[in-house]
């Protein structure tokens, strides 16, 4: 039997073992450590359930609901938010209405305001955990007031605008998308059916970027990612 011992192949297996090691990509934080795992609050050891549900009808209840992503959580009744708008603003603000855009750029965004209002209870679901509950969770303001926006976003980045080549050129201090989905090649700042929605800056499954952003901001390096500064 053949002993392959030798000093030589030793480092090269090591070295081997290093490149591996390097050119495995980095894995993105869990939302299980993150403040969207609301099962922390003991009332389920279930962790999706609070967003997402398997099986989900056109409509349940009356109330206005969404299919995409599975979701699994009442939506505001709120009719419209106040957006930003300002001289400055080439785009112009764009409504961002709960009631009229379901399956439009806009359903991104209202999915977040359904907790993030503070209208609805977040334990507001179409479908509840099996595993039994200990009780309900309260709105967005008392649950956590600083993650509570409101329904007035005038004071907020703009949300729910075309970001394209017309708004590029008007504006003379944008980046140019790479695509109708992305604003940079790696695909970190998404674009939803070609406009800017709450998902576009923040990834509501990574908290490696506090708070839930979609890159580090380190630098302003977020903010440069579209804007020419």
């Amino acid at each position: 039997m053949r002993k392959y011992s030798t000093p030589g192949l030793v480092f090269s297996l090591l070295a081997l073992a290093g490149l591996l090691l390097s050119t495995t990509p980095a894995t993105a934080g869990s939302v299980v450590a993150s403040k969207h795992n609301l099962s922390f609050a003991g009332t389920t050891t279930q962790v999706c359930v609070y967003c997402h549900t398997p099986h989900q009808p056109e409509d349940f209840g009356g109330s206005q609901i969404t299919t995409d992503p599975l979701w699994n959580h009442e939506l505001s009744a709120n009719a419209a938010y106040g957006v930003y708008d300002s001289p400055t603003f080439d785009a112009g603000p764009g409504n961002l209405n709960t009631i009229s855009d379901i399956g439009g750029g806009s359903e991104i965004s209202n999915l977040c305001m359904s907790c993030h209002d503070a209208t609805v209870g977040l334990s507001s679901l179409y479908k509840e955990p099996t595993d039994g509950t200990s009780g309900v969770l309260p709105t967005m303001d008392l649950f956590n007031p600083r993650a509570n926006l409101g329904t007035d976003l005038s004071n907020d980045h703009p949300v729910n605008f075309l970001y394209n080549a017309a708004l590029v050129a008007a504006d003379g201090a944008l980046v140019n998308p790479d695509s109708a989905s992305s604003v940079d090649a790696t695909g970190n700042i998404r674009l939803f059916a070609g406009s800017v929605q709450c998902a576009s800056c923040h990834n509501p499954h990574d908290p490696d970027n506090l708070p839930f952003l979609a890159v580090s901001n380190n630098a302003s390096a977020l903010c440069t990612s579209c804007h020419l500064k």
